[in-house]
């Protein structure tokens, strides 16, 4: 088997999700990121070809051109990142994303570039080569820190703006890279230039993502239960938007998959029900095996091409480069502190600290600089400028993958992110009590099942028991200590139940139980009614929320659970751990009037998520329509945001209300489109007697005619909005794209000429008493005009050409553009 035939790219794709799959399980429950594994396993592997120059042939991908690695693998990152967000939590921080992706990329950037200017004295780089260093810099990816704020259940709020900040900051990052990326190949551009490129790109993007979102829900809207079709809607949508937003519209491609992404996680209620979840799944796992490849493949460019031709000054560089973009993030934090705490959430000191240390560097950045070493033109220029640019990024990706990733748990855990609160704690204790007590009534009843009466019930009871996930390191011990009882205990059952359900004596000293009374004295006049919460009883006796132990209410209106023998008791004492550190016996648990606040409060969020589950679930069987659906759930988030709201009836009633804007332009729009065929009251207006004008109206009042011009139209408006994005290219001497763009225009306009025709044929006088016929009459005109003026500007070095003329047949392309409003009326 020949080496030439690509079988070498399979194994080492299928070979490095096979060892991704190995290394997630070998390392599964550590504090190490799995980005940060793969990529040292890419480093590893990198290591291993440099020395045997027969195996460089499975990493044959590594060497691929930079701009195919961002095609192939960018667009699956980018929509399944916009696709699981939280579009709720993405409205209200969006203002502070927009903040540190805009004017926050751009001024990290120019620091970074300053500091590069002063400190790689002996490069000798100009200051359009630092900007664009800047920029490569100002790619962040985040994906292993945000991977861990979900683990450890963080506010989804700080995961939503890193994750939010990382996405329009690659769509910045390489629209400025792109601009000082010719500027730095000795091209021109003035200022109004410059910035009107930075907002063709940085706009047209994500309308034009929008756009695409529009008709891919759509799509998704006519399908129903059928997943094969639905999956490959979506992907098919990312990778084409992603691919006609770059090559095509040349706009930014990641914002237009932004924008794709949002849209469809937006009207996700147009994903059938039973598809949506194995969707999500789907996505998931694409994300999982493209970061695995990606990772693998940034440790082995880093390890084969990034350390050649390096000195010892250029570590030194490098080291500084890292301690300064750390400073340089920092600076922007506290510099952008005072907009960013009055807008969206807000953000206290810590989740400032965890935004500037969680600024890692990743693939986008590195693909950027393959960019520059790639680039033959920038290396005549400067042969160094290529590998040192390559050298700095894959160096800032390693040092922030392997010391923030590893660290970034610990620093959650030193700032309290990762802290649970006494009320989730007491939470978690009444459902684990709810599981212990099944767990022994199900043990039980097994026992007296005579075909189970060899069973070994002490390994039964010690296998089947649930740690308390908030269990304190004090309770922790006492629970070994207990399996190891349960594991010594005859082999008798009912001995065996009796350690089972026993717990050891913690009633502990007297001084205990008054030093705890007399440490958690509350004020006077605590409203007890806040406490009723947890004392309520129904009527046939179960006990509601907070503890299933008895509760006394204590001389200073708190409540003291005073049975510790009951297995809910000691589920709430593995929750709060109040332990005696003189005699180590547990003490009875006192709540402050601020733990019953939070309580409370925690009640109803948990109503509310419950409320949304219901909405969903109630969607599913067909009770709510999408529109319905999505609405609740707006309105669910909005009490979410709030202190003491719930969801209100009335609250429901206003969103159905119609704005009178929304009557008003209704009106207006009835008024001017009232005849949506293009026709004056077609519907009262008798066919004509003549055989050829009642063929002509027959044709007229067909669905498939109306169907048919406005598909024409659409493919015109393409066009045209493609040959005025790439005008200079489209109609230079030695491009051929101009005779294929003047073709659509002459058949397209061939095909209104014909319409108008039939339509005055078969509506005589009506047809100018319509106000859509008359402006389809006038962008008919207006095409005739441009042909003429195009076939007078389509030789630039005809001494009879003006520049006017140029100017007007673009103005010509504009106003032909208008006939988009069709696809509307």
């Amino acid at each position: 088997m020949t080496k030439s035939n690509g079988t070498d790219t399979v194994i080492f794709l299928f070979g490095t999700t096979a060892v991704g799959a190995v290394m997630r399980l070998l390392f599964k429950g550590t504090s190490i990121p799995y980005t940060v594994i793969m990529i040292i396993t890419g480093l590893v592997f990198g290591s291993i070809t440099n020395q045997y120059e027969e195996l460089q042939s499975y990493t044959k991908m590594a060497r691929m051109d930079p701009h195919l690695m961002l095609y192939v693998f960018l667009p699956t990152l980018i929509f399944e990142s916009a696709f699981v967000m939280d579009v709720h939590i993405l409205k209200r921080v969006f203002s502070q994303i927009l903040l540190l992706a805009g004017p926050g990329m751009m001024l990290g950037a120019t620091m970074t570039a300053a500091m590069v200017r002063m400190t790689f004295s002996t490069y000798a780089w100009s200051w359009w080569t630092c900007l664009m260093f800047g920029s490569i810099m100002g790619a962040t990816d985040p994906v292993a820190v945000v991977a861990l704020l979900r683990e450890l259940g963080a506010s989804p709020r700080l995961a939503t703006m890193m994750e939010g900040e990382s996405l329009l900051n690659d769509g910045a990052a390489i629209v400025m890279f792109t601009v000082l990326l010719e500027l730095c190949k000795g091209g021109s551009y003035t200022g109004a230039e410059v910035v009107l490129q930075f907002l063709r790109v940085a706009i047209g993007g994500p309308l034009f993502g929008w756009l695409a979102g529009k008709i891919t829900v759509k799509t998704l809207a006519s399908v129903f239960n059928d997943a094969l079709i639905e999956i490959t809607v979506t992907v098919s949508a990312a990778f084409i938007t992603f691919y006609v937003a770059e090559a095509v519209l040349g706009v930014s491609g990641v914002l237009a998959v932004v924008a794709l992404g949002l849209e469809a996680n937006y009207r996700r209620a147009h994903i059938s029900p039973e598809v949506e979840h194995f969707l999500h799944c789907f996505w998931d796992m694409m994300a999982y095996l493209t970061n695995t490849v990606i990772f693998v493949l940034v440790g082995v460019v880093i390890a084969e091409r990034a350390f050649d031709h390096v000195t010892g000054r250029d570590w030194f560089y490098l080291f500084s480069l890292y301690v300064g973009l750390t400073l340089i993030r920092a600076t922007l934090m506290y510099v952008l502190s005072p907009i960013l705490t009055r807008t969206g959430y807000g953000i206290s000191w810590q989740t400032g600290v965890v935004l500037t240390w969680g600024g890692l560097r990743g693939a986008v950045g590195l693909a950027l600089a393959l960019v520059v070493e790639h680039d033959e033109k920038l290396h005549d220029i400067d042969p160094s400028i290529g590998s040192k640019v390559l050298f700095h990024t894959a160096g800032i990706v390693t040092l922030t993958l392997l010391v923030n990733a590893t660290t970034v748990k610990n620093l959650l855990e030193i700032l309290k992110f990762s802290e649970i609160s006494a009320t989730k704690r007491m939470a978690m204790s009444s459902v684990m009590a709810h599981i212990e007590e099944a767990r022994l009534r199900s043990i039980g009843i097994h026992k007296e099942d005579r075909f189970l009466s060899d069973a070994v019930w002490k390994r039964v009871a010690a296998n089947s028991s649930i740690p308390h996930p908030y269990q304190s390191k004090a309770r922790r011990r006492k629970q070994r200590s207990r399996s190891r009882k349960i594991a010594h205990a005859p082999h008798d059952s009912e001995q065996q139940l009796q350690v089972l359900s026993s717990e050891p004596e913690t009633r502990g000293s007297g001084s205990c139980i008054e030093a705890t009374r007399s440490a958690t004295e509350v004020e006077k006049g605590f409203d007890t009614r806040g406490t009723s919460i947890l004392r309520k009883r129904s009527k046939d006796g179960s006990k509601g929320f907070g503890t299933t132990a008895p509760t006394a209410s204590g001389g200073d209106g708190t409540v003291l659970h005073t049975d510790p023998s009951q297995s809910s008791q000691h589920n709430l004492l593995d929750a709060t751990g109040q332990v005696c550190p003189e005699c180590d016996h547990e003490l009875p648990y006192i709540l402050r009037p601020h733990e019953v606040a939070e309580i409370i409060q925690e009640t109803r969020i948990r109503y509310l998520k419950a409320e949304k589950r219901s909405y969903w679930r109630q969607y599913e069987i067909g009770m709510l329509g999408r529109d319905a659906v999505r609405i609740l759930n707006t309105i669910t988030d909005q009490a979410l945001d709030t202190d003491d709201q719930l969801v209100e009836v009335e609250d429901i009633k206003s969103l159905f209300e119609v704005p009178w804007y929304t009557s008003l332009l209704k009106r207006f729009v009835d008024r001017i489109g009232r005849d949506a065929t293009g026709t004056h009251d077609s519907s009262t207006q008798p066919p004509p007697r003549s055989w050829l004008r009642a063929w002509c109206w027959r044709i007229v009042h067909t669905p498939a005619f109306e169907s048919f011009i406005s598909f024409v139209v659409a493919v015109n408006v393409v066009a045209i909005i493609v040959e005025l994005v790439h005008y200079r290219d489209t109609y230079s001497n030695d491009s051929g794209t101009g005779l294929t763009f003047a073709t659509i225009n002459y058949v397209c306009t061939a095909i209104y000429t014909v319409e108008v025709i039939v339509k005055i044929s078969a509506l005589g006088r009506a047809y100018f008493k319509a106000r859509w016929n008359l402006f389809d009459f006038t962008i008919l005109i207006l095409s005739f005009v441009d042909i003429i003026v195009d076939q007078s500007t389509a030789d630039e070095n005809n001494p009879g050409f003006s520049p006017t003329l140029l100017r007007m047949a673009r103005g010509l392309k504009i106003l032909r553009s208008l006939r988009a409003f069709r696809l509307v009326k």
